[in-house]
């Protein structure tokens, strides 16, 4: 599919002044995706040393940063990749302090107060210990999971999210929900809904905004380390209401380090499924995943390389109950049925409750036929089935980390993961083999960030984010035309939409492609960023704003293949109705109009972490966000206008392009402190306040998409017509199957009563969608 080009709609003028007001001192945009390293140098007597030159090394790379402490004694090191690092302190007149083994976490404020002895600046103290553990300094609470946990805990699938339930408020998703299915996207947090979280992948946007699921699953063997940030978070983070979800990939070293793994599940020990058959074996249930990573230098203490490599591949069968006709009931012998079945046109039961060969119909009978016949002596569940659905997945990434001079560093990733599967049921539509979904994904990540230091206290970063995901859940029979072959005319010639149309015979399973599908949507995100950060006295302030541009282009055609609902209207047994080619409502969905929504969203912050003495700290900062309303491209969405009661086409008659009104008064400040009363710092007081934002999903905006009113619409008839002809009704009864889509109808009979028209897909007189899954 070609990718249209972005327009429809601006940034509000609010969101201009905001701009303007952040040039005018000199700063651009911003997202934090890495640390801080602060601390405190003293003597031995506890009084601060100004002037002491800090170097903050990072043991991996041997990146440095250098900065000197204030008046106070304070230091501020901000924008620090996560990692291990050491931290040298040295002025002359005393001895040289060296903290090694200081392992800097994402998003986290490391407090590390050093003491400098009198003596010679060339005799070095050295001595091993972490940060505080408790974080002084920061009212934000979040929760942070490691490469130890992330690669040491048992995770069923290897789906690193699960272990976003170990996060202080966090819930799984409901059975069954949207996200719930989608790469493990479903989390709830603090009772947010499961699609008001927020993903970053190392700093870039990971979400997609149809439905909000993450785009990008990395493998947990591709994984630093990520955290959960559920609540009380800084300006800087925004867009949803619910949780952050920060995760940062593996780079290289200066060492060569590299794994490889193979995990394998099958059914060697499993037990059967209750509804097995006997005799049989056990169902097929295999798993292997594998992969690689490998990091090392490119040129030592400069650039640095990363890759890595997983596939999974899952064959599993499932098991499920049916109900199928005997293969007497599909030939028209009823006479086990043990109820009458009527002849429409006499109203008499049929001799014996078999219908005439020569009165059975044969296209009801070609329908009929595809039912499988019984293999189980239960009457209510006669047909058991255990298809095999298949889950082929890979995925790649790769990294590049380039120090550029002492001053300004460079890094760089793409990660690509494919998938393609079979379901082979449609859960809620049949419990039949063959008309499972079919589901095609390409994911897309790239990142790209720039960090430029001015001087020790003043440093810029600029990220560019770009992933795209391309979804399809397609028919199992997307490739076989059986309407056609049926001799089921007036469905849809669209090679996309050929699959089984939808056969409704109560008592029964159906026989049927799922009517929501095919779903196809590709979906692309640009997102632009840069901050400024300015350490000023006992100041840490930080200025930014994050830029994001959303497209998507797909369609959804919603009972493209019809659908055909045999009730026991004419001959009081639903399958008698079948076979007489009778049905009581015919379906068939109009889908003439494609998808073009394109979105963005503006965030402007500043916040300011004010020291205000060496335990006590506010965090005091303000966030604007703007998120324009969707627009389609060709503004082919539509209201119902319930003055003049009728669909008004969005951009005329007085209606903006995406149908809503824009929100722009979305302020929210921030502002926490944190307290550790005493010098030991073993006690930490935090409070926090904030008001937060949810954008909503543009899944939303999709339910304003209605087919054309001008174009034709497809006729069914509800009911016979009560006035029978006198030849019996073999005419009458011809006329009502043509009509009713078995055969092709060129006209309405003379003397019938007027017939009600289909609606368009996508929408019902007045303005009502027909419920269907549209989230693929």
């Amino acid at each position: 599919m070609s990718i249209p080009d972005m327009n429809g709609g601006s940034p509000s003028r609010m969101a201009l002044v905001i701009v303007a007001l952040l040039a005018s001192v000199c700063v651009a945009w911003g997202q934090a995706t890495s640390g801080t390293i602060l601390g405190r140098v003293a003597d031995a007597t506890g009084s601060p040393v100004a002037g002491v030159s800090v170097t903050v090394v990072r043991s991996e790379t041997g990146a440095e940063r250098k900065t000197s402490t204030a008046g106070n004694g304070e230091f501020v090191v901000p924008l620090l990749e996560a990692g291990l690092y050491k931290v040298v302190a040295s002025r002359q007149g005393f001895q040289t302090s060296v903290r090694e083994g200081i392992r800097l976490e994402l998003d986290e404020k490391a407090r590390v107060d050093l003491v400098l002895e009198v003596g010679p600046i060339e005799q070095i103290i050295t001595v091993q210990g972490d940060a505080s553990f408790l974080q002084p300094g920061t009212s934000s609470l979040g929760t942070l999971i490691d490469s130890n946990y992330v690669l040491d805990l048992p995770l069923n699938g290897r789906e690193f999210l699960q272990l976003g339930l170990l996060s202080p408020g966090s819930t799984p998703p409901a059975p069954g929900s949207e996200l719930s299915t989608q790469s493990a996207s479903g989390l709830h947090f603090n009772g947010a809904r499961e699609s008001a979280n927020n993903f970053l992948l190392d700093g870039v946007d990971n979400n997609d905004w149809f439905i909000n699921r993450i785009v990008v699953s990395p493998s947990v063997e591709l994984i630093q380390e990520f955290k959960v940030q559920a609540s009380g978070y800084s300006a800087e983070f925004g867009r949803n209401g619910g949780a952050q979800i920060l995760v940062v990939t593996r780079g290289g070293g200066n060492r060569f380090h590299g794994s490889f793994y193979e995990f394998l599940r099958n059914a060697a020990l499993d037990a059967k499924n209750f509804f097995d058959l006997p005799g049989t074996k056990i169902p097929q249930f295999q798993r292997n995943q594998y992969g690689a990573f490998a990091g090392g230098p490119l040129f030592p203490n400069r650039t640095f390389i990363a890759a890595g490599y997983e596939g999974t591949r899952v064959r599993q069968a499932s098991t499920r109950a049916a109900r199928v006709p005997t293969a007497a009931e599909k030939s028209g012998d009823f006479s086990a049925l043990g109820s009458e079945v009527l002849d429409p046109f006499t109203q008499q039961p049929f001799p014996g409750n078999r219908i005439p060969a020569e009165r059975v119909d044969p296209i009801g009978s070609a329908i009929a036929r595809l039912y499988p016949d019984p293999n189980r002596v239960d009457p209510q569940a006669n047909f058991v089935a255990a298809p095999v659905g298949r889950n082929d997945i890979d995925q790649v990434s790769l990294r590049v980390d380039h120090q550029i001079s002492k001053a300004d560093s460079l890094f760089a990733r793409y990660s690509f993961a494919r998938e393609d599967s079979l379901d082979p049921f449609n859960e809620g539509v049949t419990n039949l083999p063959g008309f499972g979904s079919l589901i095609v994904g390409r994911a897309q990540s790239l990142a790209l960030s720039e960090t430029h230091s001015f001087s020790p206290a003043v440093l810029n970063e600029f990220r560019f984010g770009f992933n795209r995901l391309r979804r399809e859940v397609l028919q199992e029979n997307v490739q076989k035309d059986l309407a056609g072959t049926l001799g089921i005319g007036g469905t849809s010639r669209d090679p996309i939409d050929f699959g089984m149309p939808a056969i409704v015979v109560p008592g029964f399973d159906r026989l049927a492609d799922n009517i929501a599908l095919p779903i196809v949507r590709h979906d692309n995100t640009w997102q632009w960023f840069e901050s400024m950060t300015w350490i000023r006295r006992n100041h840490s302030l930080k200025f930014g704003a994050d830029i994001r541009r959303f497209q998507v282009n797909g369609f959804d055609h919603v009972f493209s293949r019809g659908q055909l609902i045999f009730q026991p209207t004419f001959t009081g047994y639903p399958l008698a109705d079948l076979l007489l080619g009778l049905p009581t409502v015919a379906i068939r969905g109009l889908n003439n109009n494609p998808e073009a929504l394109r979105a963005g969203s503006y965030n402007f912050f500043m916040q300011d972490d004010w020291r205000l003495r060496p335990g006590l700290t506010f965090n005091l900062g303000l966030r604007y966000e703007l998120n324009s309303p969707p627009v389609d491209k060709f503004d082919q969405m539509a209201l119902f206008d319930t003055t003049r009661r009728r669909i008004v086409r969005v951009g005329t008659e007085g209606f903006s392009r995406s149908g809503l009104r824009a929100d722009r008064n979305n302020y929210a400040p921030r502002a926490g402190l944190s307290w550790s009363p005493g010098r030991d710092s073993r006690t930490v007081v935090r409070t926090a306040y904030g008001v937060f934002y949810d954008s909503n999903t543009l899944v939303t905006n999709s339910s304003l998409y209605f087919a054309d009113s001008e174009q034709p619409r497809a006729r069914f008839q509800r009911r016979l017509s009560p006035a029978l002809a006198p030849d019996g009704g073999k005419r009458a009864r011809g006329q009502y199957s043509r009509a009713c889509g078995l055969r092709r109808v060129q006209r309405d009979p003379p003397g019938t009563a007027p017939q009600p028209e289909s609606a368009p897909a996508g929408g019902r007189p007045g303005g009502r969608a027909p419920p269907h899954s549209r989230g693929g």
